[in-house]
């Protein structure tokens, strides 16, 4: 019992000490270290507590993948499984995928970097023929979907890795780009932002970059205000929601709003691209919505605040019946939007 105790102390001692520059942590699968696990939490985001419920074998908190830290693939499956070969291994027991990146897919028309205002682009996997969203390219689209961390390593030599950062989906776009036999066909081009905000050091693809505008941060302010990774917000609360309205389920796509949560001027960057903070809603619903003349409770079910007469919401043909679906991840964004409704009269009834 004593060499236990003593044991752990020591463990805890040693993984407490770690350079506290390495950012994130990650998963670890030796069962000896899961009594202690709780202990070695050093301040960075926890995995989702969906892990136990998607069925990965990963517990909450893990040991530290360290930036600029050389690791050996093989090992990496080894231990976490996942694809040996291509760029993107998504280990189907843990909550993570590592996304590879290296010189040698550039026969392919792979061509990856770091942008010079801070995004890494990444090109989808698919050697022949056009790019689709399939196995690891539809892992990437879906992995907040999926509460799945991504962590990206660079090639150095001899089967080496160098950790980069966790990496975090932002947008993607659609290009033009030969396959292995010289035949052009569409790409898929991945924009992803560092979650740490100071990835290891990696270098810049300036040819790359020169024909994507990109701006530098989630809000650009110039004539008009550019808001970055919109796009990707709206694609992905358009497969969240099946292409439907939330709340009335229309499914005429070409007016149905993403509408935010907590408003965009209000959000974090992270917030502002979180799928939990959005719902799909058509234009009468959304303008209600984001006035907060209306709020839903955490069971789903409208609210109805005083800004908004009786009249005008027959005329309007809003309901007391209507309701929306509401995620975990959802609640606490309709908490803050709840707290912003006219009155805050959760009980008002229609006639």
């Amino acid at each position: 019992m004593r060499s236990s105790k003593l044991t752990g102390i020591v463990f805890l001692v040693r993984y407490l000490s770690l350079d506290l520059n390495a950012t994130h942590l990650d998963a670890f699968t030796t069962s000896w270290y899961f009594p202690f696990s709780p202990f070695l939490y050093l301040g960075t985001k926890p995995y989702p507590n969906t892990w136990k419920s998607k069925g990965f074998r990963t517990p909450l908190f893990a040991l530290l993948f360290e930036k600029n830290k050389l690791y050996i693939r093989r090992e990496l499956h080894d231990n976490y499984g996942g694809n040996r070969q291509g760029g993107i291994s998504n280990c189907a027991n843990h909550p993570f995928i590592f996304v590879f990146t290296g010189k040698a897919g550039k026969s392919h028309g792979y061509e990856d970097g770091w942008s010079e205002d801070g995004y890494f682009l990444y090109t989808g996997e698919g050697q022949n023929g056009d790019m689709t969203f399939t196995k690891g390219n539809k892992a990437l689209l879906n992995h907040e979907l999926n509460n799945k961390k991504l962590y990206l390593f660079e090639n150095q030599n001899k089967g080496q890795w160098k950790f980069i950062d966790e990496i975090r989906l932002i947008d993607y776009t659609i290009f033009d780009t030969p396959d292995t036999k010289g035949n052009q066909r569409e790409g898929i081009k991945f924009k992803f932002m560092s979650v740490s905000g100071s990835p290891a050091s990696i270098k810049l693809n300036k040819s790359k970059t020169r024909n994507i505008n990109i701006p530098g941060s989630t809000e650009r302010v110039g004539l008009v205000t550019s808001r970055v990774g919109q796009g990707f917000f709206r694609k992905q609360l358009i497969d969240k929601w099946n292409s439907k309205c939330s709340v009335t389920s229309c499914s005429i796509i070409e007016i149905l709003i993403a509408s935010h949560i907590v408003p965009w001027s209000e959000a974090t960057d992270y917030e502002r691209l979180d799928v939990d903070n959005g719902v799909l809603l058509s234009p009468t619903i959304d303008a209600l919505f984001d006035k907060h003349l209306i709020s839903f409770k955490d069971d789903g079910s409208i609210i109805i605040g005083d800004g908004i007469s009786k009249e005008d919401i027959n005329l309007l043909g809003v309901s007391n019946n209507m309701r929306i679906e509401v995620s975990k991840g959802m609640k606490k964004y309709l908490a803050r939007h709840r707290a912003m409704l006219s009155n805050n009269d959760f009980n008002k009834s229609i006639i």
